[in-house]
Order: structure tokens, then sequence, then C-alpha cells
């Protein structure tokens, strides 16, 4: 790595927080899983259900509480399976994330950025820059745990007409600050 270069490259380790909170809620998903299918087990013993089909068949106005709870059972499920299935969409996405590369050269005066999206797509964009004015961090509780966030370089870009105020995001940078330090 040359002497005026700064390179900030995503990682498995960037993305360690995200990564633990989408499995602790596929982890909290099953939990709930399992306690309505304790639940609707319960309810199919008490009113001696056989299957669901035949049971919705012989239909009585008496039993409109047990039709309602195996109701909310199935609502219930419905619910699991579509957040199931969105947070493990977003797992393999976060994936993808962990690719980007940030090349900040201050003796060209560029900043490179790498990204790489689903499936299979990369993207190359080089900006030109006069002065980096400010780099923010944005943490949550499982990244400031894991020692990982979201970096956002503002910088001005200047050329005969005006300046522009632009920004690069950095998602799920390792050790935010000790970057942060290299760039300012």
């Amino acid at each position: 790595m040359e002497k005026n270069k700064v390179v900030i490259k995503g990682a498995f380790k960037g993305i360690t927080a995200d990564f633990t909170k989408y499995i602790l809620t596929l982890l909290a998903l099953f939990i709930i899983y399992i306690i309505s299918t304790a639940f609707k087990n319960g309810i199919y013993s008490k009113k001696n259900v056989g299957s669901l089909i035949s049971y919705f068949k012989k239909f009585d106005l008496k039993d409109i509480g047990g039709m309602l709870s195996i109701g909310i059972i199935i609502l219930i499920y419905i619910i699991l399976i579509i957040l199931a299935v969105s947070t493990i969409v977003r797992l393999f996405l976060l994936l993808y994330e962990a690719g980007h590369v940030i090349v900040i050269d201050y003796s060209s005066g560029k900043i490179v950025t790498k990204t790489y999206s689903f499936p299979l797509e990369r993207t190359i964009t080089e900006e030109k820059f006069n002065e980096i004015i400010n780099v923010d961090i944005k943490q949550n509780m499982f990244q400031r745990f894991f020692n990982t966030g979201y970096m956002y370089i503002e910088f001005i870009a200047l050329n005969q007409v005006d300046s522009q105020l632009r920004s690069v995001e950095i998602p799920y940078a390792f050790k935010p600050f000790l970057q942060k330090n290299k760039i300012l």
C-alpha cells in the first residue's frame, strides 16, 4: 500500500454484528414456531382433530373458539414463514455487502469505490475530491459490541464553475474509528 492511499475493505468481521442479529432473529422465530406447534397440538388433542380439513368440514357454531384458535395459529405460521424467508434473504444479501472496497488516493485526489451486488454485479465508481471535510460513523448496539459500523465520508469536489459536496458510504467497516483516524 502506498503512503498516500487509504484502503478500507469490507470483511466478514465487518458484518458480524448484522449477521449475529439475523441469526438471533431466526432463533427467535424458531422458538415461536415451537411454542405455536405445542399450542396447536394441545388444541388438536383437546378438540379431537385428526386433520385440519376434516375439522373445518364438520364446522359447528358452538365450537367457534376452537376455529378461531386454529385460525390464529395458521396466521402465526404464515407470519413466521414470511419473516423467516425475509431474514434468510437479508442474510444472503449481507454477504455481498462484505465485498466493498474503498480506496482514497490523496496524491491523485480520487476516491475509488468497488461494490458488489446481487447476484453477480460489480460497480466501480471513481470520483475526484479536493478535501475530505467530514467522516461520520453510525453504530447500533450489535455494531458497537463487535466494533463495526457504517462510515459516511463527505468531501468537496471543486470544478471550474462551482463546488459540490459529495459523500461515500462504507457499510460494515471494521474498526471504524481507527479507519476514521487514517482518513482525517
